[in-house]
C-alpha cells in the first residue's frame, strides 16, 4: 500500500504522539509543521502620552515586530533541516521513540496474543513516513544470516519471500479478525488469510524457479521416457530371445552334419574344440537373456505408479489455492509467528518429500533390469570371439573341407540372425540407464529443511534543534516600565539512543540429495 507523504501526515496529526524529551522540544516549537505560528518580538518602545498630561508620558507602548516561527527557527539555527523534517520528527520519529513498548509484539514475528492490527497500522505508518522523509534505517540482516545460508554438505539455500511490515501489517489484518483473543467484531474470512499464503507463496520465484523445481517438474517426462526405453528393452530381448532358439536349431543342424564320425576331432591344435565350445557358450549366454522380457514386465508395471507420484510431486510445488491447511496450522498453533511460517508452503515440505521417496523406492525394478547390461555385453563379447576366427586363412582345417565350411557357415547364422539383435538389445538397455541416470532419485534421495531469521532494524538519531528560552524585557518610558516576554531561540543537539523499528524476517528452504 503506497501512502502519500500528506496522507501520512494527515494520519499523524490525528494520532498525536510526543515522546520523552520530543514532547518537550516539539511541544516548545509548536506550530512549526506547518509553519502556521508567528511570534512578537520587541524592537523597542514609545512614549504614551494621555489627555489630561500632553506633555508628560502617562504609559509605555512595546513596538513589536512579527515573525514566522520557522523564520525565527531558521534564524537561529546554521540549516533549516530541523524546520524541513518538523513533520517527520515531530510526529513520526516521536511515534518510533514512543512505540517501542511494542518490541515484544515484532521481536518474535508474533502473529497472536497481543499482535493487534492497529500495533502494526502504527508502526507501518511511521516507518513509511520516516523512510518518505529521507530517512534510512540500518539493520543486522548480514550477521544474523552469517554463514546459515552458505552451500555446506551439499545443502542449498533458496529463500522465501522476506516477511517486511507491510506483509506483516497484510497478514495480522485478516487473521486477527479469526482469532479468539482478536479485538473488534469484525467477521472472520478465513479466505482473507489464505489469500495472504497464497500470495506469499506465488511470489517465491527463488523456490519456484530454483533447480529443485526444474527438476521435480522433469519427472514425469523422463518417467514417460523410461516407459519407452522398457518397452524397447523388452522388444529387443524377445527377439534375442526368439533368434537364440533359431540359431541353436541351425547351428546343431550344421554341426551334427559336418562332425559325424568325428569329423570335428583330431585335430593337433585347439582351432576346432574351443570354437565349438566359443559357440556353445554364446549361445548359452544369449539364451540366459530370456528372463529379460519377464523383467521388463516388472518393470513396466511400475510406471503408472510412478507417473502419479510424479505428477503428485510436481503439484507440490505449487499450493492448493482450496486448502484449508493454513487454517488448520493456525488453530493447532503450529503457526504462531514468522518463526514457522514456512509451514505455510505445505505440500511442498510434506508431498514432495513423500513423493521422492516413493518414487525411489519404485525404481527398484527398473534399476535391476539395467543390470543385464553386464550379461547382455558378454554375450555379445561371446559372439565376437566366435566370428573372431578366418577359417579360410586356417591350414589346419583346410585339410577337412566339409568342417571348415560348416564353421564358416556357423559364423554366418550366428552374425546374420544373432549379432544385431544383441546388439540392439544392448543399445536398449543402455538408453534405459542412460535416462534413468538423469533420475537423481536413481542414486539420492531428497532432504528437506526450513526455518525463518529474523533481524533487526534500527536507528540512531542526532540532530540540532532549537532550544527555547522566554526572555522578558523592561523598556521604560519617563516614569514608566512595561515588561514584554517573548521566546529567544538558540541551537541544542539531541541524541535519540537506539530506536528499533519492526523486525524482518527470511524465511528459507534448505535441500540436498545424498
Amino acid at each position: 500500500m503506497q501512502l502519500s507523504y500528506l496522507t501520512l501526515l494527515a494520519w499523524v496529526a490525528a494520532h498525536p504522539v510526543i515522546a520523552g524529551p520530543l514532547d518537550d522540544i516539539c511541544n516548545a516549537v509548536e506550530g512549526v509543521i506547518s509553519c502556521d505560528r508567528t511570534i512578537q518580538r520587541p524592537i523597542g518602545s514609545e512614549p504614551v502620552y494621555c489627555d489630561e498630561t500632553p506633555d508628560t508620558p502617562c504609559g509605555v507602548h512595546i513596538l513589536t515586530e512579527e515573525i514566522d516561527i520557522c523564520t525565527a527557527i531558521n534564524n537561529a539555527m546554521t540549516d533549516s533541516e530541523f524546520v524541513d523534517n518538523a513533520p517527520a520528527i515531530c510526529d513520526c520519529l516521536a511515534m518510533a521513540i514512543n512505540d517501542q513498548d511494542l518490541k515484544d509484539v515484532w521481536e518474535d514475528g508474533s502473529l497472536q496474543g497481543e499482535a493487534y492490527p492497529w500495533k502494526l497500522d502504527h508502526a507501518y505508518y511511521k516507518e513509511t513516513c520516516l523512510i518518505e522523509a529521507g530517512y534510512k534505517l540500518k539493520n543486522n540482516k548480514q550477521a544474523a544470516i552469517g554463514t546459515k545460508f552458505d552451500p555446506k554438505d551439499g545443502w542449498k539455500t533458496l529463500q522465501a519471500p522476506e516477511i517486511n511490515v507491510a506483509r506483516y501489517r497484510a497478514l495480522v489484518t485478516p487473521l486477527n479478525k479469526c482469532l479468539p483473543d482478536g479485538v473488534g467484531d469484525e467477521v472472520c474470512n478465513w479466505a482473507d488469510v489464505r489469500s495472504w499464503f497464497l500470495k506469499w507463496v506465488n511470489d517465491a520465484g527463488a523456490i519456484n524457479n530454483s533447480d529443485l523445481a526444474h527438476t521435480v517438474k522433469s519427472w514425469p517426462g523422463l518417467i514417460a521416457t523410461l516407459k519407452k526405453r522398457i518397452a524397447d528393452v523388452k522388444s529387443t530381448a524377445k527377439t534375442v530371445q526368439d533368434r537364440t532358439k533359431s540359431v541353436s536349431t541351425k547351428v546343431a543342424a550344421v554341426q551334427k552334419k559336418v562332425c559325424q564320425k568325428n569329423a570335428c576331432k583330431g585335430f593337433k591344435g585347439p582351432s576346432a574344440s574351443k570354437f565349438l565350445n566359443n559357440v556353445n557358450e554364446a549361445l548359452k549366454t544369449a539364451k540366459a537373456l530370456g528372463s529379460i522380457p519377464a523383467e521388463s514386465d516388472k518393470s513396466a508395471n511400475m510406471i503408472p505408479k510412478l507417473a502419479t507420484r510424479a505428477n503428485a510431486a510436481v503439484a507440490a510445488l505449487k499450493p492448493n489455492p482450496k486448502s484449508e491447511h493454513w487454517k488448520v496450522l493456525i488453530e493447532k498453533g503450529e503457526i504462531q509467528s514468522f518463526k514457522s511460517i514456512m509451514k505455510g508452503f505445505g505440500r511442498l515440505l510434506y508431498d514432495l518429500p513423500t513423493a521422492a521417496s516413493q518414487i525411489k523406492s519404485g525404481l527398484t525394478h527398473l534399476i535391476l533390469l539395467t543390470k543385464n547390461a553386464t550379461r547382455g555385453k558378454k554375450a555379445a563379447s561371446q559372439i565376437k570371439t566366435v566370428l573372431a576366427p578366418k577359417f579360410k586363412e586356417n591350414q589346419e582345417l583346410s585339410k577337412k573341407k566339409a568342417v571348415r565350411d560348416g564353421f564358416i557357415q556357423i559364423q554366418t547364422i550366428i552374425k546374420n540372425d544373432l549379432k544385431g539383435p544383441v546388439d540392439k538389445l544392448n543399445k536398449a538397455i543402455d538408453a534405459l540407464n542412460t535416462d534413468l541416470s538423469k533420475l537423481v532419485l536413481r542414486g539420492k534421495k531428497l532432504e528437506l529443511t526450513y526455518g525463518s531469521i529474523g533481524y533487526d532494524r534500527f536507528n540512531n538519531w542526532d540532530f540540532d534543534y532549537p532550544c527555547v528560552e522566554m526572555i522578558t524585557d523592561t523598556y521604560t518610558e519617563g516614569e514608566f516600565s512595561e515588561d514584554f516576554t517573548y521566546p529567544v531561540y538558540s541551537q541544542c543537539r539531541f541524541y535519540s539512543g537506539k530506536v528499533s523499528f519492526v523486525r524482518h524476517w527470511v524465511p528459507y528452504l534448505k535441500y540436498r540429495w545424498v
